[in-house]
């Protein structure tokens, strides 16, 4: 098997990688689809954020005018076009994942190829990192970047190796870059800086610049265009720009790897191993790797998807790089065979092994309980698997229902998702609460929305227990800040009980309350 992958025999012929690259776009595309009706959280994995923006969206409001985001708005209108065109629906966002999910493979697949020229060990290395997130693979900020820089990977990939033209792959790779920086910002604009490095591997580098930044101009225009017209750039510019600096990164730092179990061991060690892998290889070609471009190429793209997790390099940011750092391991992978055929067999076949074993004993294990022996129940926005839904969620989603189209729903702290599942919109310009990113400034003024407008509130009580904090942000210095104590004794003051579904609680606003409730929280 490893011989197939590696061997030092000719490299596959087109057709031959055609075959392959379709296989593994199929393959990622298969697998995904499994997933049509799966809702398993309505605020973990960060989902319902570009999804509660993008349908408030479709309801007109106004993005850092109406309600609040930190990130910038191309992911957003992304998918408002999508759900615009699609419809607001569980398998409209599960037919995005589809898309996406086949994309990354085959991006990730001619990248591998493009730099190794090896079928079968791009094949491999492209569907690597469908294991550990086979169970789901989530319409985020987070995907969407992937997505767009697997693409872009590719073409810098073509470039340096001189198989595309200058001129036309880098505009288009400026333009992919561009929209990618508009999704998430740090990812993209390091990217963007080592494409920067890639145009030195070829001659006439001005030319190159004006190509690369000219896509990246015009797609950053596009996308900030709504926003300027509606006047709302200086608001976007706190938003996206000082907010997250002040704000985000000292609530979000984690140390590398965190959050890893037995199913996350080959996201924990990837990134190390592809650093060993690499040493030996420069070791190897000491004297010819300053020369080699698919590995100077692939190298610069490594080197900015690890640095693109920026502060918070858990298991899931980490899991989003792979990838985007899979080139170079095919680069040297192949190039380590052939200088070491022995030394590097049983190293490569535990790494397989490893990275394959444990995800898909989970994988299968998932699917049995959720996809083919779950339960479809209705929901506002179409059939869910029941199993699949989380504890309570059923029972929530069909309470909110219940209520007259007319009535106005607070949903508190972290569930963006179940507003737009229920069809409600938010009554708050914000949508995450949480100690050390909401602002006291902040909390006040959804108080005092909260106080004026909302008939309904719907907490979940599960997340702002401290182990769970502490579990999510372990850099948190205070868990239980004055500012939270006060906003949640104004909701519980002012919002009688009704009903408790798991960890949901619903509460209905009483007669005769007003936002002076809200004037101990200090702004």
């Amino acid at each position: 098997m490893i011989n197939e992958l590696t061997g030092d025999q000719a490299p596959e012929r087109g057709a031959s990688a055609v075959w392959w690259g379709q296989a593994v776009t199929l393959f990622a595309a298969v697998v995904s689809l499994s997933f049509l009706h799966f809702v398993p959280s309505f605020g973990m994995r960060d989902e319902g954020i570009i999804l509660e923006g993008a349908d408030r969206i479709l309801h007109g409001q106004r993005i850092y005018l109406d309600f609040f985001e930190f990130l910038p708005p191309g992911g957003f209108l992304f998918m408002a076009g999508w759900l615009r065109l699609l419809g607001v629906s569980v398998v409209s966002f599960r037919l995005l994942t589809v898309l996406m999910a086949a994309v990354v493979a085959g991006g990730t697949f001619w990248s591998c190829y493009a730099s190794s020229r090896r079928a079968p060990l791009s094949a491999l290395l492209a569907l690597l990192w469908m294991p550990p997130l086979i169970f789901f693979v989530p319409v985020t900020h987070h995907w969407l970047t992937t997505t767009l820089l697997s693409l872009m990977n590719l073409i810098l990939v073509r470039f340096a190796t001189r198989e595309a033209p200058a001129r036309t792959s880098l505009f288009l790779a400026g333009l992919l870059g561009g929209t990618a920086a508009m999704v998430v910002p740090t990812r993209g604009a390091i990217t963007l800086l080592a494409a920067m490095l890639v145009l030195m591997l070829r001659r006439g580098f001005l030319g190159h610049f004006i190509s690369l930044s000219a896509g990246t101009a015009i797609a950053s225009l596009l996308l900030a265009a709504p926003t300027i017209a509606a006047g709302g750039l200086s608001a976007a510019f706190d938003a996206i720009i000082m907010f997250p600096a002040h704000h985000y990164e000292g609530a979000n730092r984690v140390p590398f790897g965190y959050g890893n179990g037995p199913p996350d061991f080959a996201v924990l060690i990837w990134f190390p191993a592809l650093l060993g892998l690499t040493i030996l290889w420069l070791i190897a070609h000491a004297r010819s790797w300053r020369s080699d471009r698919a590995f100077l190429v692939t190298l610069i793209g490594a080197a900015a998807a690890f640095l693109g997790c920026g502060s918070r390099m858990d298991i899931p940011h980490l899991a989003d790089a792979i990838p985007l750092a899979s080139p170079l391991m095919a680069v040297i992978v192949a190039g380590l065979w052939r200088r070491w055929p022995r030394l590097t067999t049983v190293p490569l076949a535990g790494v397989v092994i490893a990275v394959n074993a444990w995800p898909l004993f989970i994988a299968s294990f998932l699917f049995s309980q959720w996809i083919w022996a779950g339960t479809l129940v209705p929901t506002p926005r179409g059939l869910a698997i029941r199993e699949a839904l989380p504890a309570g969620g059923e029972a929530i989603i069909a309470r909110v229902a219940a209520t007259p189209a007319s009535d106005r729903f607070f949903f508190y702290p972290y569930l963006q998702l179940l507003p737009v599942m229920t069809d409600r919109l938010q009554q708050s310009p914000f949508d995450v609460f949480s100690p050390g990113y909401t602002t006291p400034a902040q909390y006040r003024e959804t108080c005092v929305a909260v106080m004026r407008a909302a008939d309904w509130v719907v907490i979940d009580r599960d997340w702002n227990k401290r182990e769970n904090m502490l579990s999510l942000f372990p850099s948190l210095q205070d868990v239980d800040p004055p500012e939270r104590r006060l906003f949640e004794q104004a909701l519980v003051d002012n919002f009688e009980l009704v009903a408790r579904d798991g960890p949901f609680e619903t509460r209905r606003r009483k007669d005769g309350i007003s936002a002076a409730a809200c004037a101990a929280i200090a702004p």
